[in-house]
This record gives C-alpha cells, structure tokens and sequence, in this order.
C-alpha cells in the first residue's frame, strides 16, 4: 500500500546527469552530478590529498592491492557505482597509503600524507581525535547498551524505548557512560591490580650461569661441553683461578606473562582514562561521579606498576590473545584478564573505525535524525505528525566497515497533517538504490544523489526530496586545508543542483542538507546567497556529544519545517 502511495509519481526515463568517465574521485558525494567536468574532475593532484569516494562503472572492480578485499560499494545509476575507500591506519604502512588494484592489473596508490607532513601538525590531530572519541563512544552506547546487537538472542526493540535508554533520562550524571566509567569501579580492576603489583606472582626460572664449585647443584649438557673446552685437567684446574664453572641456577622472576598482562592493562586502562577525560573535560568533577572515578583510575594506572615490587616486568610486544592458567584461573589475575580482554577489543575497534570515520560519522547521523525526528514529534502535536506504527530497531552483532544498522531500519514513514483535506506521507530513508528500490522501483533515480539519507514528502502524488549528507572533513587536512575544505561545501552544492536537476513533473528536490562533523570548529558560512529558484541549502555542525541534541535541537527543525510544509 505504501509502495503504491509512491508508484504514481513515476520519474521520467532519464535519471540524474551523472558524469563519469573511468573514474571520477569525489571531494564531495554529489560531485557525482557536476555538469562541467572539465572544471570539476578530481583525481590525487586535486587540492585535496585524499578523496574517500570514486565513481566508476557498475561492473568495474576495485580491491585492495595487499589483501585482495573489496571495498564497500553501492550503485547510484543504472551503469554506475560509488566506491569508498578508508583513511589511513593509526598505525603501520597503511598510516601513510594505501595501494587500490583497478581493472587490468593497475595499482594505484593513494597518499593520505600532504607535502608537509600531517605528522607536525598535532594540533589539528588532536582536535580530530578528541571528536572522534565522542562520536564512536557514543556509537557503542547505542549498538552495545541501548541496542543490545551482541546479544545472542535478541528480543525485538522498538526505537522509542532504545531512544529512552540513549538519553538517559534518568541519570543525573553529565558525564556520559562508557566501558571506562564501568572499569573504574574499585572492585573491578583498581583492588585486584592493587594486589598483584603489591605481590606478583613469583617463579623459578632456570638459568645458566657462572658459578663456585663448591655451590654447583645442577649441570647439564651445555654446562658440560663448555668445561670440556677448557684447559687443564682436574675440575679445579678448569674452574680457573675464580674457583668458578657455568652451571644451572635457579632465579626468581616476576617476568612472566601474567604479569605483562597486568602491566598492558594499566596502559590501556591509561590510555581510555586519558580520551573520556579529555571528552567531558567541561564537567565538573563535583557534579559527576563518572568522571571522578575515571580520574581516580587514571592515577592508580600510572602508580601501580611503578611499584618497587613490580619491577622487573618488561613490557608486552603485541595485546596477550590467549590466557594461560593463572589468568583463567587465578581469582585477581582473571578480573584483571576480563578488563584486559575489553580494553584491547575496544582498542582493536578503535583503530578499525579510525580508517572508517566517515561511514562511522553517517552511521551516527542516522541515529541523530531519529532523535530530531523523536523531539520534532514532541515539539509538533500529534494532528500534525504521527508515525505510522512502532519501528522496530535492527542492528548486527559486528559491524561491517563501520556500519551496525540495517539500511531499512529508520523510523517512520509518518502521516503530516492526517486530519487535514490533503495529508502527506513522510519518509526517512537511507539513500542506497537497494533501500529506494524497494520502497518503489519509481524511485532509484533518487540514488544518483549520492545521498547518506533521504526525506521523501509524498503529497498528491507529487514527491519532495531532500537529501542529506554526511560530511565529515578528512584527518589528513592541515591548517590551511580545512576551512578551505569547509567553504567549498556551499558553492560546490550550488553548481550541482544549479546544473542538475530530475526531470519530472512529479517529483521536486528542495535543496540539500549537510551534517557537518566540524571537528577543527571552524566557522561554516551558511548564507547561499546564489541559491537558484526554490533551492534551500542547510549546514548543520551536529555536536557529537549526544547529551546537547535535545538542546539544540530547535535549531535544526528548519529543514524538518520545509519538507513537512510548515
């Protein structure tokens, strides 16, 4: 029925003006529609050092040169598809490139290091991190606490109820959860540390060493071999004038792998206490909890291994993946091993979403539009918006390329306007030719925007789109870059739906929306003072802390507004 409320504003046979030739490396995801393309084409000698988006043909192929794995993908036209690349690594040869293998054997290889050196610029990387620290530890709220995705038998959520759990509505706590604020817990990692840096576990290690005959207990082969190569005859003459041979000692160490574990354990540990302090460095210590507590472990990791009776503990190379007997089995050693065990899964998260932080980015938009969508809905009366049935929430247990929700998980559609003479159907869809496909086949042109999400009016059989993208300026970009990065957005929007439009007389694009993850805190011009017609065009820095959004939410119901007709 819904599908053929839709169906009657059938698009015309051509679709959106994509320009392509071979390749196409994107800026911005709709420079997919830019009629000049002499004036427009991208590659890596653009001002830009990394594009995290190319445009090539449906059936070309795109992997990366040292794994052989696919990169995500999606179509946005009957012959063409955006394929997304991920940034650099946190750490190894993938911090500096990346090596991609087109069609025919071509390598090419993509540079996320400008002329300068990213490396020297510290402070922008700091911003950068601290942003980024929020917006996934927000993410993980959500999938792990409000959505409950590794569960292995999950009940069906509704978003209303997840929607109550994210807010926190009843915790007076500013600081926001994290698995950190759980960890800092005294019975959960500080006493049993605090135990085993006091009194470490002991063995005897045997070693080979120089010893007084008269003190020798053990030999064995090496120890024999090397007396028989010395001079003399009789054992006291082989002993020399020190009176001494090699032998088997027995030593007592505290180097062993549990405790290396411990040790790594107050690294990490260190390491998030340091990155949720640094995000709710604004809250006051008197008025939360958390974040004393948090601040209370961050002192004890640094103090514990510095211990007199901890030295001697050298350092593990790589994170501890299988535990031995006494991390299994040992009742301090195993508390600390669970923590270990959590600490250095969200640490192999962390690097992993660090390459994907755009993706990441839109994958937390689409649960900031259903909290705008959730506070429009109070704001409005119920005559005026109302959804249509509860939506159910679906995710995965292990995300795929940054991404745990379903692409048909939005809430909605909803009803505007229901007791009216001409009501509309509201969507909020994801962007994807799949998702628009199979909402109506009349829609998959709408793909060719190269949108993350979509809002469709269906009023009369006359179709309203706004699209939304996700934008989120790439870690690679200096001082210099960024703001010049951030003033491209209006002019370049400008150019495409200036040059650009569907050709239908049942469907009008309204203009565009970008949430922006303005992580440098740059000023955004938001005057497009050459709009052409009726094209409206929104830049919105969305806060990634998600505790402000009921705040400031109010300021971005403009878009809502419109495509709802208000």
């Amino acid at each position: 029925m819904l599908k053929d409320s839709l169906t009657g504003a059938v698009l015309s046979g051509r679709s959106l003006n994509i320009v392509r030739t071979d390749r196409s490396f994107l800026n911005y995801p709709w420079e997919i529609n830019i009629s000049d393309k002499s004036a427009e084409q991208k590659d890596f000698s653009a001002a830009f050092a990394w594009s995290s988006q190319v445009c090539i043909d449906l059936e070309a192929k795109v992997v990366n040169a040292a794994t052989g794995r696919a990169f995500p993908e999606h179509q946005v036209g009957i012959n063409e598809k955006i394929v997304e690349f991920p940034g650099p690594s946190l750490k190894g040869d993938m911090s500096k490139s990346l090596t991609v293998e087109f069609e025919n054997s071509e390598l090419v290889t993509l540079s996320f290091m400008n002329d300068e050196g990213q490396n020297n610029n510290l402070q922008m990387i700091d911003l950068f991190e601290a942003f980024f620290d929020s917006v996934m530890n927000g993410l993980l709220f959500f999938v792990r606490d409000c959505l409950h995705v590794e569960k292995f038998k999950v009940e069906n959520t509704y978003w209303v109820e997840v929607l109550t759990n994210f807010d926190q509505k009843d915790d007076d706590d500013p600081a926001k959860y994290s698995l950190i604020v759980d960890l800092a817990r005294p019975v959960e990692l500080f006493a049993p540390l605090k135990r085993i840096t006091d009194r470490p576990k002991r063995v005897l290690r045997r070693i080979h060493d120089q010893e007084r005959i008269q003190k020798v207990q053990e030999v064995d082969t090496r120890c024999l071999i090397d007396l028989a190569r010395r001079p003399g005859t009789l054992l006291v003459e082989k002993a020399g004038p020190k009176q001494r041979i090699l032998a088997i000692k027995r030593q007592e160490s505290i180097d062993i792998l549990e405790n290396k574990v411990a040790k790594h354990c107050c690294v990490l540990a260190s390491l998030a206490s340091k990155r949720y302090l640094r995000e709710h460095e604004e809250k006051k210590y008197e008025v939360s909890p958390r974040k004393k507590s948090v601040s209370k472990l961050l002192r004890s990791s640094h103090q514990l291994p510095l211990k007199n009776s901890f030295h001697g503990v050298s350092n593990l190379i790589e994170p501890c993946r299988q535990p031995n007997y006494t991390l299994m089995q040992n009742a301090d050693y195993y508390k600390v091993w669970k923590a270990y065990v959590q600490l250095v899964r969200n640490e192999d998260l962390r690097q992993e979403l660090w390459k994907w932080n755009r993706r990441m980015w839109s994958e937390f938009l689409g649960i900031y539009l259903t909290h705008l969508m959730s506070g429009y809905q109070q704001l409005m009366t119920d005559s005026h918006i109302q959804p249509i049935g509860d939506k159910t929430v679906q995710g995965r247990r292990r995300h795929v390329s940054a991404k745990w929700l379903l692409s048909d998980t939005l809430p909605g559609p909803y009803i505007i306007d229901k007791n009216s003479d001409q009501p509309a159907t509201l969507y909020l869809i994801s962007g994807d030719w799949d998702t628009l496909e199979a909402l109506s086949p009349a829609l998959v042109s709408l793909a060719g925007l190269n949108a993350d999400f979509l809002f469709i009016s269906s009023k009369r059989g006359q179709l309203s789109v706004l699209p939304i993208y996700s934008i989120m300026p790439s870690n690679n970009l200096d001082q210099k870059k960024y703001p010049v990065f951030l003033e491209g957005i209006v002019p370049s929007l400008l150019n495409t739906f200036r040059c650009n439009k569907i050709e239908s007389t049942d469907i009008d694009i309204i203009g565009a929306w970008v949430l922006l993850g303005n992580w440098a805190n740059n000023v955004v011009d938001k005057d497009p003072s050459n709009t052409p017609g009726h094209i409206s065009l929104w830049v919105t820095s969305v806060n990634p802390d998600y505790s402000f959004w009921k705040a400031s939410s109010e300021d971005a119901f403009e878009p809502l507004m419109t495509i709802c007709g208000v």
